[in-house]
């Protein structure tokens, strides 16, 4: 098993073009490591963050109006699928540095496809990630 500390991580830092010197470093967790933390604790089901190109990101608190959006579009999507394909709501999908987990997905196959490991873009046809807020990039 993967150690849950990594021991050389990627850091990245940030320079301030202005002032030519350097601002806020990254710590980059690969998906094992942040697989890891999970399998021994560090990180629960109480935590509310997602690995993105390899760093734990905040997930913002799910408010009413969002869970229900999210309740009725899946009831949508499900009349829809072809035989063959199934949706998940809120659950991970895998990247090479990333496994977010997007509002709903739908997936190639059937539930017990993925009980090993996330769904992987291959097999991925859509992701639905909802939002009832404008956030500034």
């Amino acid at each position: 098993m993967p150690s849950a500390t990594p021991t050389r991580p990627a850091v990245d830092t940030a320079v301030d073009t202005a002032t030519d010197t350097a601002t806020d470093s990254v710590f980059r967790l690969s998906v094992e490591q942040d697989h890891a933390m999970i399998d021994t604790g560090v990180l629960n089901e109480n935590d509310l963050v997602e690995l993105i190109d390899g760093v734990l990101t905040d997930k913002t608190p799910k408010n009413r109006r969002h869970r229900v959006t999210v309740t009725k579009l899946s009831a949508a999507i499900f009349w829809f699928l072809p035989p063959g394909w199934f949706h998940q709501i809120q659950d991970p999908i895998h990247f090479p540095d990333s496994e977010p987990e997007p509002d709903i997905a739908v997936i190639r196959g059937t539930p017990d496809d993925v009980t090993d490991s996330h769904p992987a873009p291959p097999d991925i046809l859509l992701v639905v990630e909802i939002s009832d807020t404008t956030r500034p990039l």
